[in-house]
């Protein structure tokens, strides 16, 4: 089994940072990782006043892209973790996983 860790650079823009995982995971599975790993709070400045502003609820915007870039690469990916808002508001570190087909296996 191969285990690959993705530290990218983190900026102010969310699309800046998911492409920049998905560089850093699409490399990894050429290089036959089975599972990858992203950092804490990959996806935002890591600031705490910043996390209630790029929380999602799960299967929002993030989530979705999560689930397919482990489908598209086949390799099981530890999302480290992201900003999250439950349907009362309240905002968590999540740590997302999914299988090679995309589909969310923890938290559940």
């Amino acid at each position: 089994m191969i285990v690959a860790q993705c530290q990218t650079l983190v900026s102010a823009d969310l699309e800046q940072n998911l492409a920049g995982a998905r560089t850093c995971l699409n490399e990894a599975a050429e290089s036959h990782a089975d599972v990858v790993m992203f950092g804490e709070m990959f996806t935002c400045p890591y600031e705490t006043g910043n996390f209630p502003r790029y929380a999602e609820e799960e299967g929002g915007r993030t989530w979705k892209a999560l689930s397919l870039m482990a489908k598209e690469a086949g390799v099981y990916l530890i999302a480290g973790s992201v900003p999250e808002r439950d349907p009362a508001g309240r905002v968590y570190n999540t740590a997302y996983v999914f299988d090679r087909s995309g589909l969310q296996i923890a938290p559940v």
